[in-house]
Parts: structure tokens; sequence; C-alpha cells
């Protein structure tokens, strides 16, 4: 399936690789991603599963979505052929750190709002 065609997903936030000329005519494509970030109060669910799988097809390395009703992370990696291998729940007590840069964590706490 072309999702190209048909479906250009707005993430609330994108972790690129790098800053080039020409995404000032194109968004970047999901190879140039390193995390796209959902911020997801009422639709989780979609969230979590349509636009998922939209940019897993599309090569993005890593997806989060911020469940702010069920207070957590879920944390998608280990993209094999389309498909994330790895989906984790981090609990709000928890601190978490994107795989491109592991050394660069942040409270969940915070982030939520404690």
């Amino acid at each position: 399936m072309d999702d190209r065609r048909w479906s250009w997903p707005e993430p609330d936030l994108a972790v690129i690789a790098e800053i080039k000329d020409e995404y000032g005519k194109r968004h970047p494509y999901g190879n140039e991603v390193l995390l796209v970030i959902e911020i997801s109060d009422s639709s989780s669910r979609y969230d979590s599963v349509t636009k998922r799988d939209l940019y897993a097809r599309a090569g993005v390395p890593e997806y989060w979505v911020l469940d702010i009703q069920g207070r957590q992370l879920i944390i998608h990696r280990d993209l094999e052929q389309g498909v994330y291998k790895s989906i984790r729940v981090a609990a709000e007590q928890e601190d978490v750190a994107p795989q491109a840069a592991p050394d660069r964590s942040i409270s969940l706490a915070k982030v939520l709002g404690n």
C-alpha cells in the first residue's frame, strides 16, 4: 500500500536527524526522522493503532504515544519490515529516553504535570 498518496499524518512532535533545505518544499521521509511523538488526549486508540501502522510503514524508527488520560507513554521500537516489534508501556513514574539519545532521559511525571 502506498500511504504517501492518501495519508499525511501530522505528528505533534518529530525529531529529525538533520535539517535540510528541501524541507521547505517537502516533509521529511520516515528514514530521516529519529522519533515521532503523538500527544493523545481522546484519540489514544487511533494513535496507537492507525497512526502507529502508518509511521511504521513509512520507516519511522521510533514512535511514542503520550496517553494523557491513561497517564502513560506507549513506546514503539525495533522496526522490522514496516512493523514495530517492541511495544512497551512506560508508567507515569518512569524516566524514558529515545533510542537515538539514550543519555537524554525525561521524567514522565514532569511531562504529565506531577
